[in-house]
């Protein structure tokens, strides 16, 4: 904890943790009590703090807060009995457990003609897609790049939870150019929970996890 000690140098927090000059485990502690409370459930919650201001005072703000439900606690899913040799996608980052069955259509944005100039188009085009499958009760699997749900537009696609209610399998993809930074559902944290709906992440070029472009593009 003092620059003067022989060894390699670590930037912690022990001033705040350990010798606590401002009682962020306290207030933390008191928000995550609170909002199990009131959400009768475990919550997560986002933050962010400002201890360096001119005039001296230190604040801390509630950004985000989220109930965390499992559906499937307790659900054993055998693997052994799915047979995995012609798989469309294979993910190894990804929220939910056991199996979609209602799912008919794919919708995927072709990663050759994707332009993140244009997400706001792309996310539109979704929307109308997704008002024709709802018509015909038809679920599907979304892929596309980036992150679903961003308020960026250069880091994803824009859309809001209404325009993609129908996708029954989230896929957040990597491209050439276009790095993955994984929201596994943080847009639309309770409606993945609570709808037991699957979100996968897949990074660009990694070896083992993938999506199958030419099977997708031989697809009717």
């Amino acid at each position: 904890d003092s620059p003067f000690d022989k060894g390699r140098r670590v930037i912690t927090f022990n001033n705040i943790l350990k010798y606590n000059s401002f009682p962020l485990a306290a207030i933390i502690s008191e928000m995550l009590a609170l909002g199990e409370e009131e959400m009768r459930c475990p919550v997560e919650i986002e933050f962010a703090a400002n201890l360096e201001r001119p005039d001296g005072q230190r604040f801390l703000n509630i950004l985000q807060i989220r109930p965390i439900i499992s559906m499937n606690d307790s659900e054993k899913f055998d693997w052994d009995t799915i047979d995995t040799s012609n798989a469309l996608l294979y993910a190894e980052n990804a929220l939910g457990i056991g199996g979609i069955s209602d799912v008919a259509d794919i919708i995927y944005l072709r990663p050759e003609a994707f332009d993140n100039m244009q997400t706001e188009e792309m996310a539109r085009e979704i929307l109308a897609l997704n008002n024709k499958l709802r018509d015909q009760k038809r679920g599907y699997v979304l892929i596309g790049p980036g992150r679903w749900g961003t308020r960026d537009e250069m880091t994803g696609i824009p859309v809001l939870w209404s325009d993609i209610s129908m996708a029954k399998v989230i896929v957040e993809q990597g491209l050439e150019g276009y790095p993955l930074d994984a929201s596994l559902g943080s847009h639309f944290f309770h409606n993945v929970t609570s709808m037991n709906v699957g979100y996968f992440a897949i990074a660009h070029q990694t070896a083992k996890p993938f999506v199958n472009m030419d099977m997708l593009k031989d697809m009717e």
